[in-house]
């Protein structure tokens, strides 16, 4: 009986052994879209396009819009007590950015794996903020209205 099981456990831990691995081939995409659902979650909606040059090499293109946002509705400093009310911010983004991947996989496929990459950004945001606050005898009123640009 010892013996059976013996051998049952030796076949078991050798099963994986003598399995042959399985070779799959993966399609070759030179194109890809994307959309950044993480960035949702921010107000933020982030569509990007990306194209394979060769075996390591891709260029990808990303614009995206924000809308919304927020910042912190009240807060004191020392006796002065800041309320705000802002129209949130909004604007455009275009990245565009060139990746190497270090990885190619050998079975047919796209580039995958870790990378490094160069990119640039160009960024226009918009927005508005007023500013109530309440300096110990009467309320005084701020607004505040920015154009933002990045590049």
């Amino acid at each position: 009986m010892k013996r059976r099981v013996s051998i049952c456990m030796v076949l078991v831990l050798l099963s994986p052994l003598m399995a042959t691995a399985q070779v799959k081939t993966v399609p070759a995409y030179k194109n890809g879209v994307k959309l950044n659902t993480a960035a949702l979650i921010l107000n933020n909606a982030s569509l990007l396009y990306e194209r394979s040059l060769n075996n390591h090499w891709t260029v990808q293109a990303g614009a995206g819009y924000r809308w919304g946002g927020s910042i912190p509705k009240a807060f004191g400093l020392g006796s002065l007590i800041v309320t705000s009310n802002s129209k949130g911010l909004r604007g455009y983004s275009f990245t565009p950015e060139v990746r190497y991947y270090f990885n190619f996989c050998e079975c047919g496929g796209s580039p995958s794996g870790l990378y490094a990459g160069l990119y640039t950004r160009l960024t226009k945001l918009y927005g508005e903020l007023s500013f109530h606050y309440w300096n110990g005898t009467d309320f005084i009123d701020a607004l505040g209205a920015s154009n933002f640009r990045e590049l």
